[in-house]
């Protein structure tokens, strides 16, 4: 999966630190990853996608995808990207643009389910 990087929108990057577990804090979720994983499970259950709009810059900035993958989250990437275009060459790791729009949908039901988690 290349360098490509999994985006925070800009409005929900104080909600990702605070569900991470840090020095001053006692989030539920070890990692930046963890929280992005869980949240777009959530949105795409709860069939909440949302666009990015403004993208985090400062922590938690952009996540590289080989994080994802190292944390086993990559089949994840994957099922939610298959589900939601019904396409199975949405899989295809020798096409970028595929794989572009693969993690586009995990970002936007990411950012969904951040969304839902702000408001529960």
């Amino acid at each position: 999966m290349g360098a490509n990087k999994i985006r925070i929108a800009k409005d929900k990057a104080d909600l990702v630190k605070s569900l991470t577990l840090s020095d001053n804090n006692t989030g539920p979720f070890q990692t930046y990853a963890d929280v992005i994983a869980f949240a777009a499970s959530l949105g795409n259950k709860r069939k909440k996608r949302l666009p990015l709009g403004e993208v985090s810059k400062r922590e938690p900035g952009a996540i590289d995808v080989d994080i994802f993958v190292s944390r086993g989250y990559d089949m994840a990437i994957k099922l939610i990207a298959i589900a939601e275009t019904k396409n199975p060459h949405i899989l295809s790791h020798l096409d970028e643009k595929l794989e572009s729009e693969r993690l586009l949908i995990f970002e936007e039901y990411a950012n969904g389910g951040l969304e839902i988690l702000r408001e529960e």
